[in-house]
């Protein structure tokens, strides 16, 4: 499988693994995952609530360059998972079980991935900045991180570019208080108005690092 454009957060370099092969565990975990996350809560309300709306919000068509939501199953267009996904985390007996998963093409056990989800999701205590061009894009580290896009720039409306931002929040605890309360984890929302950008985190900068 070619990709376009993959997250710089890989590191493959740590493991014995081809570069596609440390993608395709990536979306693995990634999938079986977020099958857990649909478990708890069906996305496609986030879809339906905006399009009742009567606005014509633009879905952001960046699914050749943009990782997250190109493997997401999480049956949104407009929102999707943006952790970053650190299988180099995993212990060795992990990376062989998720290595026999794929070789076999099989789905990993939820209780593996209930186990592992924070090492390999979570990017640490501290903040993280989301977009680089943005002084306010910044959530925290050890979260499930959600995100909700749409194109601003396709836009043929004022309330169409501020109907995200005015409903944000109670999108956020349509879904968050479910999978906070079930999962035991923090949960945070990042609004994109245009095709996301994607940087790497650098734990240098401990008052927001990107990623």
């Amino acid at each position: 499988m070619k990709y376009e454009y993959v997250p710089n957060t890989i590191r493959y370099e740590k493991l014995n693994m081809s570069y596609n092969n440390y993608l395709e565990a990536q979306i693995l975990y990634k999938k079986g995952f977020e099958k857990i996350l649909s478990s708890i809560y069906d996305f496609s309300n986030i879809d339906d609530f905006i399009n009742n709306s009567n606005l014509k919000i633009p879905v952001v068509y960046d699914n050749n360059t943009n990782f997250y939501r190109n493997f997401s199953s999480l049956n949104s267009k407009y929102i999707y998972l943006r952790n970053n996904i650190h299988i180099e985390n995993l212990t060795i007996d992990e990376l062989n079980y998720m290595n026999d998963c794929l070789i076999n093409k099989i789905e990993m056990d939820e209780k593996f991935l209930l186990n592992t989800f924070s090492k390999v999701l979570f990017e640490g205590d501290f903040n993280i900045k989301i977009n680089k061009n943005s002084n306010n894009d910044f959530v925290y580290g050890n979260s499930l991180i959600f995100e909700l896009a749409y194109d601003a720039k396709k836009c043929e409306m004022l309330d169409e570019v501020v109907f995200l931002e005015k409903n944000k929040d109670m999108l956020y605890h349509m879904f968050s208080d479910l999978i906070s309360s079930k999962l035991n984890v923090n949960v945070e929302l990042h609004l994109y108005d245009a095709i996301p950008e994607l940087f790497e985190v650098n734990e240098q900068l401990n008052k927001g690092v990107n990623i």
